[in-house]
């Protein structure tokens, strides 16, 4: 979008800028391995739009679907998580505080101007 603005004096200012429409980030796609004792939850997601400004942030529940409270780590910049798996943008490995189970995983992505995105609840068997 171009922008010009002339003062009483006649002086004429002009500058041309992009705007984007508010839409919400990719939804992630996830993976899921087996490493050693651990579980690593793979997945691309990186929102061209704000690069790095993307936010993650994966729900975990034994037995169901997860829920908002269902935690495992809170939001974090894609920069702070380890490279992902094959070909993944992002990964985060851990062992599953409950035991043993069918575990259902969501990852939800936020951009910067909070709008969220997430993948349909995938699950995976632990041990």
């Amino acid at each position: 979008m171009n922008v010009s603005v002339r003062d009483t004096d006649g002086l004429m200012a002009k500058n041309s800028f992009q705007i984007y429409a508010d839409s919400a980030p990719p939804a992630p796609v996830t993976t899921v391995a087996k490493v050693g004792g651990q579980i690593q939850i793979g997945w691309l997601g990186k929102d061209t739009k704000d690069g790095n400004g993307t936010l993650f942030e994966i729900l975990l529940k034994n037995g169901s679907a997860p829920a908002l409270m269902d935690t495992l780590i809170g939001f974090r910049s894609g920069t702070t998580l380890s490279p992902g798996l094959d070909g993944y943008d992002f990964s985060y490995t851990f062992t599953p505080s409950g035991g043993a189970g069918t575990y259902y995983y969501q990852v939800v992505a936020k951009d910067a101007r909070g709008s969220v995105s997430y993948n349909t609840a995938n699950f995976f068997i632990f041990p």
